[in-house]
């Protein structure tokens, strides 16, 4: 059986060490663009 990920903010996997901490969207297939900083109470973009 294949886990599937559900949508949500997660730990952005294109972050640097040199940046602030940042969350980005997964849309359930794939990571959009949408980005905020991490620990942001938001809804979904």
């Amino acid at each position: 059986m294949t886990q599937v990920t559900p949508p949500g903010w997660y730990p952005d996997p294109g972050q640097t060490h040199d940046a602030p901490p940042t969350e980005r969207w997964w849309d359930g297939n794939a990571w959009t663009a949408e980005v905020r900083p991490a620990g942001t109470a938001q809804a979904a973009p």
